[in-house]
């Protein structure tokens, strides 16, 4: 009888781990589609924010970093 509970007692420890993959999986599935959903939605006008936000970044960005030098 003792037997039978440890089999009992580890097919309910790997279910357990098993439900948690498939809840994690459900929720990280669940969390793109919204996140894709909002994405789809969103007007032109916060795109083209982000673009010129992106634009400006990329500016400072290029005024930080030194022209290379011709060494001849």
């Amino acid at each position: 009888m003792k037997g039978a509970n440890i089999r009992v007692a580890s097919f309910l420890a790997w279910a357990g781990r098993i439900g948690g993959m498939a809840f994690a999986f459900l929720h990280l599935a669940v969390r793109a589609l919204l996140g894709a959903l909002v994405r789809s939605r969103r007007g032109l006008h916060v795109k083209d924010i982000e673009l010129l936000v992106l634009r400006h970044e990329l500016e400072i960005l290029r005024r930080q970093v030194g022209r290379p030098t011709a060494n001849a």
